[in-house]
């Protein structure tokens, strides 16, 4: 049921590698480039040649910073998502910032779940449920109504359907957040093993909270598609230079642009925080715009984005708004219970249908090779506000980089001040 929508996938892509040399690749045989850099790293072609283009995919194109002092032992690696770069939404990345957009993606104003507070989940009860579900296969018709239904949900490609976030968040996004890790951790010095085998754990780690968080109110039969099949299945294929390269090159880009997670020093309530992928694309050689596909928790859109200069790119989109702060003090939902796609019965308060009305919103953003440096947005008829995201590094202040985030509608501000160096910040609603 899974290699259909999985060739669908890589045909659509297909035409966007950008590979131009031959190299071995543990899945597909040849066709990744490399070409050496320093600390037994290497580049992806257009680094390899010094050109630097519109700068779609990192800053300077300088060698890594990666402390290794015996390059005996370190394998040759290709560059595709991470680029060492200390602005923006990029000087934030790292396993922390990792575990906390994927795994309390679901938690806050934004997630139909309605847990405002990472502290309201009940993790003992939540994670024996899990585990549970794991193994009481035979329960899977219980809420889906039976095992081809089940299979028809959770993997036929169709937009609406919970097969959606199965692919762009569980395959697509976090695939490519597990080589991205495992970048991250070679430019800290790490040997490819343990580089590779800490960014496999740690978005493991993050992937279980996730299905921790939703098990009370979700089907048995969620967690088994969302983790066993998509997580693996994309872990796999972007361990693969040729599948990696198909979306890191001059054609077709996909970032990772988290927001900026805050907390109520008060009441603990999480805001600001998503998971959100953008995939970015060119419209033919008669243009220098390209057009912009938001992916994630808890926005999808699409827009135009155009370069400013060789470094810098704005853009101009168009997205679903959900709920974004909750109220202080927010008042606690009652016990969640699990969700069912057979029942007839109204779903209980905190179950995932019941998320308050989204609506629509534009969003100006600023990103420098691909780092975002800032949006605004704003957001109507439902609820008329108006978002602001500073990154870290938009305005330096010496060797500390701050950033900030605003938020107002007629009834509720927010705010916090961000940094570079953490990936969870105090904030406080009002």
């Amino acid at each position: 049921m899974v290699t259909r929508p999985l060739v669908s996938l890589l045909a659509v892509f297909s035409l966007a590698d950008g590979a131009t040399g031959e190299a071995e690749d543990p899945i597909f045989g040849s066709g990744a480039s490399t070409a050496p850099t320093s600390g037994g790293l290497t580049a992806t072609p257009d680094e390899a040649v010094g050109n630097r283009g519109d700068r779609e995919g990192g800053d300077a194109r300088t060698a890594w910073k990666t402390g290794a002092t015996d390059r005996s032992q370190t394998a040759t690696q290709t560059r595709y998502f991470y680029f060492d770069q200390d602005y923006g939404s990029e000087s934030q990345f790292g396993p922390l910032n990792v575990f906390v957009h994927v795994g309390f993606s679901v938690v806050g104003k934004a997630s139909g779940f309605q847990i405002y507070s990472p502290f309201d989940v009940d993790y003992g009860s939540s994670l024996r449920g899990l585990a549970g579900d794991y193994v009481h296969v035979r329960e899977i018709p219980e809420g889906y109504g039976s095992y081809g239904r089940w299979a028809f949900l959770e993997f036929a490609p169709v937009v609406g359907i919970p097969s959606y976030p199965n692919y762009i968040l569980h395959f697509l996004g976090e695939g490519m957040l597990s080589r991205k890790l495992m970048e991250y951790n070679l430019s800290q010095g790490m040997s490819p093993g343990w580089a590779r085998a800490l960014s496999i754990s740690t978005l493991v780690a993050a992937q279980q909270v996730n299905e921790v968080i939703e098990s009370k109110s979700v089907p048995v039969g969620d967690g088994i598609a969302d983790t066993l099949v998509y997580n693996t299945l994309g872990i796999l294929l972007f361990s693969s230079d040729r599948f990696a390269s198909r979306f890191a090159n001059d054609k077709v880009r996909l970032y990772y642009w988290p927001g900026q997670a805050l907390i109520d020093v008060r009441d603990g309530a999480l805001y600001n925080n998503s998971e959100t992928y953008l995939l970015r694309t060119t419209l033919g050689k008669k243009t220098r715009a390209r057009l912009n596909l938001v992916l994630g928790i808890p926005s999808q859109g699409f827009g135009i984005s155009y370069p400013l200069r060789e470094d810098d790119a704005v853009g101009l989109l168009v997205i679903t708004q959900p709920p974004l702060v909750p109220e202080h003090p927010y008042a606690p939902r009652p016990q969640r219970e699990r969700f069912s796609y057979v029942s007839a019965e109204p779903q209980p308060a905190g179950s995932v249908v019941t998320a308050d009305r989204s609506q629509i919103a534009t969003r100006l953003t600023w990103d420098r090779d691909g780092s975002l440096l800032a949006t605004l947005e704003v957001g109507f008829p439902v609820r008329a506000n108006v978002i602001a995201n500073v990154y870290p590094g938009f305005v330096r202040a010496g060797p500390v980089q701050f950033g900030t985030y605003l938020y107002g509608d007629r009834n509720l501000g927010a705010m916090g001040i961000t940094l570079s160096t953490i990936s969870v910040a105090p904030g406080l609603r009002f």
